[in-house]
């Protein structure tokens, strides 16, 4: 569901880009989640995510990229994991000064997504191509999320 007055409320889109750029740069440093990662930049995938949400929130942006099912087809991403990545997201928007019902609300919308990103075991991994495989990260043995934001 849309929830078409956050946006307004969170501060607008430059509010959104610095919780996004916090969030990954904490997130990529994490040494379990960090790994599904990469590969990839932060800064590109912090303006992704930030239009991908500003489309979520019921309002318009120039968010050209396939929707979370398709990007994370070929993920193990299991429900523990999601769960670590919502709390570096809810102390990424409480760090950027937000208060907690603006992060109950954000989370709402993101938690919307879950179902199509979190696998139940890897065989739920779809691969499209010969010789492609499933990323998937062995949880660090006493590991603890870093919550690095600096």
């Amino acid at each position: 569901r849309h929830d078409q007055g956050l946006l307004v409320e969170i501060g607008g889109v430059e509010v959104v880009k610095q919780v996004h750029d916090r969030f990954y740069k904490a997130i990529f440093q994490d040494e379990w989640l960090g790994k599904f990662f990469l590969g990839k930049h932060e800064d590109i995938l912090s303006e992704k995510q930030t239009a991908f949400m500003i489309n979520a929130f019921g309002h318009e942006s120039e968010y050209k990229g396939d929707m979370p099912a398709f990007v994370h087809m070929h993920m193990f991403i299991t429900a523990e994991q999601a769960d670590i990545r919502e709390q570096y997201l809810r102390k990424a928007i409480l760090l950027q000064g937000l208060s907690e019902e603006i992060a109950d609300r954000w989370l709402a919308v993101d938690r919307i997504f879950r179902p199509a990103i979190v696998k139940n075991k890897k065989e739920d991994c779809v691969l499209m191509t010969m010789g492609q495989f499933a990323i998937e990260s062995a949880k660090p043995n006493a590991y603890q999320p870093n919550f690095k934001f600096d």
